[in-house]
């Protein structure tokens, strides 16, 4: 049995104590969204006719959205960089309310996205929802399927010719969410664990708050 698991929310509150408690960063946002209000959760999902599955239900059902904003203080300690040329050490996580989430966002209709897109990737993007900010080169997010947005994780990266299903669970993924902290860059480096910048958020992450 796993009535012992924290909550999603429980997780984050942990998560924004360790960064709140920490001397060496300076912190310019910290929302832990209280559970999503069911009137509304209710109204959003008959306007768009399409369900949520268990996990994001879940996930809503606890919060109503993260939104965690920090910086290193790198002025003010001698502290030792993984590469000369670092100069800005911060984390940025934000997971969008539920309105944001089930409404398609029309900018992934930008040449950015779609300029190596064929029409059946076309029709999928259009089924897409992004759940967290993510970055301008690259979006993470689930699909609607049957009338049910799945809780199956893909991304899709500028310039791609499709989207590509991500190698964890959503359950993982917010793990790995709290595990990245939300240092810059951590949602390559959830999907490329192997790639240099992945290496360099481990040694900050372990640097910083000592995991």
């Amino acid at each position: 049995s796993n009535f012992n698991m924290p909550t999603i929310q429980e997780k984050f509150i942990t998560l924004s104590n360790d960064i709140n408690k920490n001397t060496i960063i300076s912190v310019t946002k910290m929302y832990v969204g209280k559970p999503t209000d069911k009137e509304l959760k209710e109204i959003v999902l008959n306007m768009v006719g399409f369900k949520l599955s268990s996990k994001i239900n879940d996930f809503y059902t606890n919060s109503s959205s993260i939104v965690f904003d920090w910086e290193l203080n790198l002025k003010n300690i001698d502290f030792p960089k993984y590469s000369n040329d670092d100069t800005t050490i911060s984390g940025e996580l934000e997971t969008f309310f539920i309105g944001d989430v089930l409404i398609f966002d029309e900018k992934l209709l930008s040449p950015h996205w779609v300029k190596n897109l064929d029409q059946k990737e076309l029709k999928d993007l259009k089924k897409f929802r992004c759940f967290e900010k993510g970055d301008e080169f690259l979006k993470l997010g689930f699909f609607i399927e049957n009338d049910v947005l799945s809780e199956e994780m893909y991304f899709i990266i500028a310039g791609d010719s499709g989207f590509s299903k991500a190698p964890f669970s959503f359950d993982e993924f917010i793990d790995l969410m709290v595990e990245s902290k939300g240092f810059l860059g951590w949602q390559y480096n959830i999907l490329f664990p192997d790639c240099d910048n992945a290496k360099r958020m481990k040694y900050y992450l372990k640097n910083i708050f000592e995991v």
